[in-house]
């Protein structure tokens, strides 16, 4: 599996190779609002809107590119990571991470 991080604004953004695209990740558990303005009307409309996953979240952890653990024991990443998340672990085969001082 594929993945990085990507700078959106101030903010790091978890990416995640999806068949031959990387998708941006939503939190399933916070929503940010939208406003617009309706056509012909002087309404505003209000909508919630998925936040990206991110490094904003205090349970996003840093990438650790040096060990995965397998069924052996831990082994070496060549160029992947391990990332822990609020409720799971990825393990990317290929992940670079675009934040300033982040693992290429």
């Amino acid at each position: 599996m594929k993945g990085k991080i990507i700078v959106l604004g101030s903010e790091g953004v978890l990416m995640v190779g999806r068949g031959n695209q990387m998708r941006v990740q939503s939190c399933p558990f916070q929503s940010m609002q939208r406003d617009y303005k309706v056509p012909n009307y002087n309404d505003i409309v209000r909508e919630p809107v998925a936040r990206p996953c991110g490094d904003w979240c205090p349970l996003f952890g840093e990438p650790d590119s040096t060990k995965s653990p397998d069924m052996y024991g831990e082994v070496k990443l060549d160029g992947g990571a391990h990332l822990s998340l609020c409720q799971t672990h990825y393990y990317f085969e290929h992940f670079t991470d675009e934040r300033v001082g982040g693992e290429k």
